[in-house]
């Protein structure tokens, strides 16, 4: 039989990638450990600007109880900025602190004749936008059916990320809150390997800035990814998001 990989969300913040683990192993085991490192990098670009950015995120999660395990993660963003100007490129770079989260997974039902039940929260602990410090702004919560039918796993991966209100300079924003549904299938190559194919639907309710009201909004990207288990204990996986803005993950897993 083949290895089957399935892509659980290590962070319930599912912009920073997938963590790849065969489904026998989808949560740690009571007092085991696992840390990965992952990079995220976005593009945007218009006739007269190009941004890239780059997400770094080391994190570690633990096996509290049978079914149970608790993560955490840290994370920080170099932005490189291009714009052209009347007299030439203006070009900036900075690197800087991103934010830290706190989460629990919990395999509420294996996978058997019925699908399996994964269910996740997180909450970030602290977070810098625009050189300013926040505590508390966001929580996710959600969840993940799937089902494997060797070698192919279908899942379903739905969640509600709220963000909370916060002020920068004077200025009061409420952020979007997140709906988020990510169907994805992967195929097991072999004993190693493993495609994975899925979309991304991103619905963004109604923000405010000051009390004047931006409409909601919606995004939608296509998913494609290979993983490749290096060793029973480490596995890399390489993915990338297609849509109007592209997307590109690269993600390192150690289990101990």
């Amino acid at each position: 039989m083949k290895k089957t990989f399935l892509f659980i969300p290590l962070v319930a913040t599912s912009v920073y990638a997938d963590l790849p683990l065969e489904v026998k192993d989808v949560i740690t085991e009571p007092n085991k450990f696992a840390v990965n490192f992952s990079i995220l990098q976005n593009n945007y670009s218009s006739q007269f600007e190009q941004d890239d950015n780059f997400r770094f995120r080391i994190g570690a999660k633990w096996g509290v109880i049978k079914n149970l395990e608790i993560y955490t993660n840290v994370g920080a963003i170099l932005n490189n900025n291009h714009i052209q100007e009347e007299n030439g490129v203006k070009s900036s770079t900075t690197f800087d602190f991103d934010n830290l989260n706190l989460g629990l997974n919990y395999l509420l039902k294996e996978d058997d004749k019925y699908p399996a039940i994964l269910t996740f929260s997180e909450i970030e602990i602290l977070s810098r936008k625009q050189k300013h410090n926040f505590k508390g702004k966001g929580l996710e919560i959600g969840s993940m059916i799937y089902h494997s039918i060797d070698p192919i796993i279908l899942s379903l991966t739905t969640s509600l990320r709220m963000n909370f209100s916060r002020s920068i300079n004077n200025t009061k924003i409420q952020p979007s809150n997140i709906i988020r549904i990510n169907p994805r299938i992967s195929f097991a190559v072999n004993d190693q390997i493993s495609l994975i194919s899925g979309i991304n639907y991103d619905y963004l309710t109604k923000s405010e800035i000051n009390n004047v009201t931006l409409l909601p909004r919606q995004n939608i990207t296509t998913n494609l990814g290979i993983n490749y288990a290096v060793t029973k204990k480490f596995t890399a996986n390489l993915s990338v998001d297609v849509g109007k803005k592209t997307s590109s993950a690269l993600q390192f897993n150690y289990n101990f």
